[in-house]
């Protein structure tokens, strides 16, 4: 007969305080705590980077956004969005963005892994349970990008002694 792991009082009063407090639909693992993206809840993600720390203090559309900080081989940022009526197929979206759909998970703090913990850097807010909207978010995101990429094109460019 095997014995089931037991969980974690801290992942279980987390996981109740996001049910009670934002309505989220949260799954439990033996070490972990996610977030299942429902009909309303999206996410994208970019990498974390020195240079995406100001733009996502900074933007208004992104001001607004729940923000975890996800560790891995690349730490990687999840702003909650609320993606009610938003559709985009993934060849429209900008170099190093993903969009996290509907039924995918997103891990919530205070999941440990291997490589660090997930952490809050915006946490929700329980005076303001309503998520920005996905089309405000991926507008600021895409004209980030075009802006950063428009930059590295320069840099090649003048590297190759072309410019």
């Amino acid at each position: 007969m095997t014995t089931t792991p037991e969980v974690s009082p801290r992942l279980l009063a987390a996981a109740e305080f996001y049910r009670a407090n934002f309505a989220w639909d949260v799954e439990i693992g033996e070490r972990t705590l996610a977030l299942r993206l429902t009909a309303g809840t999206a996410a994208f993600s970019v990498p974390f980077q020195a240079k995406n720390q100001r733009f996502l203090s900074e933007n208004a559309a992104i001001s607004r956004c729940p923000l975890i900080l996800t560790p891995g081989a690349h730490f990687r940022v999840h702003a909650l969005v609320d993606a009610s009526d938003f559709v985009i197929p993934d060849q429209d979206l900008p170099d190093d963005v993903h969009f996290h759909r509907p039924l995918s998970k997103v891990l919530l703090p205070p999941t440990v892994g291997a490589r660090g913990a997930v952490r809050w850097l915006r946490e929700p807010s329980t005076k303001e349970r309503w998520l920005p909207l996905a089309s405000g978010v991926f507008a600021a995101l895409s004209r980030s990008n075009r802006r950063l990429s428009g930059y590295r094109r320069r840099t090649w460019r003048d590297q190759d002694g072309l410019s």
